[in-house]
Order: structure tokens, then sequence, then C-alpha cells
């Protein structure tokens, strides 16, 4: 979902997840520059209209952009009475923008909920150079250089080495996952 483009599919999306009473919405793909305040806000006047609490984590490649669009990012939101078992939100790790999360904490169990985002599988040069891909790819590119690595970097595949890391992380404390992700890839090809 374009958050951008599309206010009121927001505002619709919001009145659907009310009815059927879910407590997590993750939104893959923003396309909003979450680095401006302005969007949060409208975000959360929105989602102040039809739930009593709620939590909101975004995440955004640090690659500074002056438009209101972004691409690539992500939205995690929590509701209501989930809200009372919040216990920590955040980014990637890796400073990518990949995912957010948030995580809830009940008598039993710890459960990280996780919005991803999958740059496509191509080359920055068919994509241009301010796409989602050629943000990740320059990161990477500088952390490689400043290693003295000669490869190549590649965001699609990255992020899966990136997240599988971090989710064996979470499992060996014993963390339960949902992963909602948009992964750029097709299931054909499995």
């Amino acid at each position: 979902m374009q958050l951008q483009e599309s206010p009121f599919e927001f505002r619709s999306l919001l009145q659907s997840t009310k009815q059927l009473s879910s407590r997590f919405i993750g939104l893959a793909e923003t396309k909003v520059n979450w680095d401006q305040p302005c969007h949060l806000h409208v975000v959360s006047s929105a989602i102040r209209q039809q739930f009593k609490s709620f939590i909101i984590q975004h995440s955004v490649h640090p690659q500074v952009f002056l438009t209101p669009n972004k691409p690539g990012g992500t939205l995690s939101i929590l509701l209501d009475r989930w809200v009372s078992r919040f216990v920590e939100k955040g980014q990637d790790p890796y400073g990518l923008g990949q995912w957010s999360y948030l995580t809830v904490r009940s008598k039993s169990k710890t459960i990280v909920m996780i919005t991803e985002y999958r740059v496509c599988n191509s080359s920055i040069s068919s994509t241009g150079d301010t796409t989602a891909s050629a943000q990740q790819f320059c990161s990477l590119q500088q952390a490689s250089n400043k290693e003295g690595s000669l490869t190549t970097p590649h965001p699609h595949c990255q992020m899966l080495l990136d997240l599988k890391a971090w989710i064996s992380k979470l499992q060996s404390e014993q963390c339960s996952i949902i992963l909602c992700i948009d992964n750029n890839e097709d299931i054909a090809s499995y």
C-alpha cells in the first residue's frame, strides 16, 4: 500500500482492521518519506479516529530525500489491547531501512511482529539511482569499501542474510515471530 497516493485507502484499511478485530497492521513499501514528521502526524491522526491506543514504528533508509515520497519503507502498527503488552520497537539493526518491528510480551511468550520490504532483484543501472535498491546498494558498497572487500553488493540477496541472522538471534531468545513481507519474488520460482 502506498499511503501517499491513497489516504482514503488507508482509512478504509483501518476500518476493516477494526471490523476484523485485528490488532496489528504491517505495511511494506509505503513509499513515504518518514523522515518528515508531518507524515507520522497524518497517520497518527487517522488511527486515532478509529482506535483508543496505538504504537507505530516505521523503517526508512537514512539517505536524505527532500520530497514527501521516498522509495521503500515500512510501517508497523500495534492497536488497542496489544498496546498494553508492548515491550520494544525499532528498525532493522543494519541501518538499511529493510524492516520495522514491534515486540509484545504475554505471560508465557514474547512475540516479534516484523514488517519487511525486500527490494527488487534488478541492477541499479536498470532501476535508477533513487530507488530503494539503489539506496541500499550505496550503503552496502560503502561498508564493503571500508572493509576492503571487492565483492559487489546485492541488496535483494543481502536482505535474506540479514533477516535470517536477526530472526535466528530472536529465536535463540525464545521469541515467536510474525513476519509480514513484500518479498519481490515470484512464488512459482520456489
